[in-house]
């Protein structure tokens, strides 16, 4: 079965930093929790457009672009979009079945 194919941009990306341990207990980055809350209405916003009807996605071939310079590992990289795809909605989750 042909599946639509759908395209979100996402600008600065950053990589999924391992939690951090502090006297408050565990916490991620602020600049990695910026960034997420940002890149959540970004694709809020062009889920819109495209029709909130199509989502959350079920099952989806992802394929991830990275343009530019980028420090961090590629499975980093993808797992801080999978987890904003996810929180936005997009996905209903990242798991592999």
């Amino acid at each position: 079965m042909n599946r639509p194919a759908l395209k979100f941009c996402v600008s600065d990306y950053q990589p999924k930093p391992r939690p951090r341990a502090g006297r408050w207990g565990v916490y991620l980055p602020p600049k990695y929790k910026n960034w997420k809350l940002a890149t959540v209405s970004e694709l809020e916003e062009q889920m819109f457009r495209l029709g909130r009807h199509r989502f959350p996605i079920e099952q989806a071939t992802i394929r991830i672009e990275l343009h530019g310079q980028c420090r961090g590992d590629p499975d980093n990289l993808a797992g801080a979009i999978l987890d904003a795809l996810v929180a936005a909605g997009v996905l209903a989750d990242d798991r592999l079945r």
